[in-house]
């Protein structure tokens, strides 16, 4: 029976989320936006986390070498900085238990700088310092993580798949369609505003 109810509320969500982006069902749902690929996927949760809606836009790559500054491609036409391998990056909102361990010592998150991003955003990572301050560098998208938290993600990841926001399967099913295309374009926003990191 539950993994019959599972089954059922994960094809709810994903066809609410298809209906209101007007793409095809599927699993996973896959949206073109802004001249880049978008994933929809849906995961159960576990023991002690909700089933969790995560929208994943594609990153941008390259072969050149880091520090060197190329264009993304014909329709970016900014340049950007080239950096190495891309770093594992979990961005949420700062909690007030997160806050009062900084009081009393027991350690900082990695800081960008950004007085509004900063008090706001809490970056856990593994990586080098050096390669997150790097990536998190550009203010459109330190900008667009602020709106993707303020506006509903649980959290914004940078991982191998490319960058995602997540918010709960519940929250989801409340999203209109100027909702998600919100989420969208500031996941296209923030994806456009990394530094291109070197394929592989």
């Amino acid at each position: 029976m539950g993994w019959a109810f599972l089954t059922f509320r994960r094809a709810r969500v994903l066809e609410h989320v298809a209906a209101e982006l007007g793409v095809p069902m599927a699993d996973p749902l896959v949206a073109e936006r802004h001249g880049r690929s978008f994933t929809v996927t849906y995961s159960r949760g576990g023991a002690r986390t909700p089933p969790r809606l995560r929208i994943t836009a594609d990153v941008d790559e390259t072969t050149g070498a880091p520090s060197s500054r190329v264009a993304a491609s014909a329709y970016r036409d900014v340049e950007r900085p080239v950096a190495g391998l891309r770093p594992a990056v979990v961005l949420k909102r700062e909690t007030g238990y997160e806050l009062f361990g900084e009081r009393v010592g027991l350690g900082r998150g990695i800081t960008t700088g950004d007085a509004q991003f900063d008090d706001l955003v809490r970056v856990d990572t593994s990586s080098r310092e050096e390669d997150v301050r790097r990536t998190l560098g550009d203010e459109r998208l330190r900008r667009a993580v602020r709106g993707l938290l303020l506006g509903g993600a649980t959290t914004v990841e940078l991982g191998p798949k490319g960058l995602s926001a997540v918010c709960d399967a519940a929250d989801a099913l409340a999203l209109a369609a100027a909702d998600l295309e919100r989420f969208l374009d500031l996941l296209a926003e923030a994806a456009g505003a990394l530094p291109l990191f070197q394929a592989g």
